[in-house]
This record gives structure tokens, C-alpha cells and sequence, in this order.
């Protein structure tokens, strides 16, 4: 599966990373595997790296559909997804500007940047 998450309880930071190829399952997974695990808390930030994504198989509609139907997060949570490619890219800010968890959701081009943005200190 391309999808990994990595709960740090000492920095209150979820690192989810996706590479490859992403379907709808993988992005589904991201979520479910999120609130199975006994770590998960809803008030932490959350950076997501999609550097290493090549193609997206999943439509735009549906993306946005998804998105509209996820409350996994708190409000007041912090968000910063990396999508150095115009076409992650692209499919972040449609995830962006329909999504409802999160009132500080911010896409970069960058790890670094995101990493200035949610105040971390190095690359885990």
C-alpha cells in the first residue's frame, strides 16, 4: 500500500506519506488506518508529504466528494501538504478548497516550507 502514517506523540504531528501510483482505496486508507490507531488524536497537526507520488487514479469530482465528507481532524489542527508536482498539486488545492476539518490548511511546493509553516524543526 502507498500510503504510510507516522504518529509522533511528543510533537502532538501525524506524517503521512503517499507514494506511487494513488487510487481511492489508498486514499480511504489514509483515514481509516488514522482513527484505528490508538495514538490518534484529532487536535494534532498533520503534514502530508506527496513527493513521491506519480499518478492519481482518482477524479477530481470524487476527490472532492471525499473531502467534503471527512470531519477526522480538529478545527483548530494545522495542515500542510508537500506536492511539488503541478498535477498533486492541482488535486491538493481542489482537496483544499472544499474540505471542512481544518480552517489552517495550507499546500507547499516545499518540504522545508511546510516544515517552516508547522514549526518543525527537521525532516523525521
Amino acid at each position: 500500500m502507498p500510503v504510510e502514517n507516522k504518529i509522533i506523540v511528543e510533537k502532538r504531528l501525524i506524517i503521512t506519506r503517499m507514494f506511487g501510483d494513488i487510487d481511492y482505496a489508498d486514499v480511504i486508507s489514509v483515514n481509516q488506518s488514522l482513527m484505528a490507531s490508538p495514538d490518534f488524536d484529532p487536535t494534532y497537526h498533520q503534514l502530508v508529504d506527496l513527493t513521491g507520488v506519480g499518478k492519481i487514479n482518482v477524479s477530481a469530482d470524487v476527490l472532492r466528494n471525499f473531502a467534503r465528507a471527512q470531519v477526522t481532524f480538529h478545527k483548530e489542527s494545522r495542515c500542510a501538504v508537500v506536492a511539488p508536482s503541478d498535477v498533486v498539486y492541482g488535486m491538493a488545492r481542489i482537496y483544499a478548497s472544499v474540505q471542512s476539518d481544518r480552517e489552517d490548511f495550507q499546500i507547499f511546493r516545499s518540504y522545508e516550507a511546510a516544515q517552516q509553516w508547522l514549526a518543525i524543526e527537521k525532516k523525521p
